[in-house]
């Protein structure tokens, strides 16, 4: 899929750059973990979160090769583990704050207070994990820390991707639709806020959206 060219989404003082593509096929994602699960013998878990953490992120294995990552909120590792599988030995670490995984991710910890040392990682990633889950389930007002701490312990030039920052669900329920909004106001907000700080050299909104629904989200891509 080809992106557009770059245009500018503007808040408060600031204009940041935003690109839009179009959300790829249901169809087209079930063939390609059917086709991960034969290939590398992945099982559908491992295969569809890969696929999922691939496409909602903007990552190809070539883009992996050789970094440190730190991958917030991992859950099971189940991404480290199909890429693995796929790449040979990585240098992924699992970071999750929740006792049900325990055993299964390298690092047990918390998004607003990571365990690890400054410019610690050449590549964060987030995926449906941070800020999503603070803006729906816990309180918004913790995501500047979140971020905060996420471009703390990224190396400089390095690079963060976090999904999802902005949702548009046409269908959502008030309560939830307030929920999405206070994810994007907190998430925008910091941003300007550390753009104006310099701690950052280029920050980029990555919209998808589906055209059947009218429903998009965005991931957010910054370089330190």
């Amino acid at each position: 899929m080809e992106t557009s060219e770059r245009q500018f989404i503007k808040y408060g003082d600031d204009d940041f750059v935003y690109k839009e593509k179009p959300k790829l096929n249901p169809d087209v994602r079930v063939n390609m973990v059917s086709r991960l699960m034969k290939k590398y013998n992945l099982n559908t878990e491992e295969a569809t979160t890969f696929l999922e953490y691939i496409l909602d992120l903007d990552l190809s294995i070539e883009q992996l090769a050789g970094k440190r990552i730190l991958d917030v909120g991992s859950g099971p590792g189940e991404f480290k583990i199909a890429l693995e599988k796929i790449a040979g030995k990585s240098n992924v670490v699992n970071l999750d704050g929740g006792s049900v995984w325990r055993g299964t991710f390298d690092v047990q910890g918390m998004a607003d207070k990571l365990p690890f040392r400054n410019e610690s990682f050449d590549l964060v990633i987030a995926h449906c994990s941070v800020p999503i889950m603070t803006a729906t389930t816990g309180d918004p007002l913790e995501i500047p820390q979140i971020l905060s701490e996420i471009i703390r312990v990224v190396k400089r030039g390095g690079l963060i991707k976090i999904y999802p920052v902005i949702v548009h669900d046409r269908y959502a329920d008030s309560k939830m639709a307030e929920k999405h909004h206070n994810l994007a106001d907190e998430t925008m907000k910091k941003l300007s806020e550390m753009s104006k700080n310099n701690q950052f050299s280029e920050a980029v909104i990555n919209i998808v959206r589906d055209s059947n629904s009218g429903n998009f989200d965005g991931m957010l891509e910054i370089r330190k």
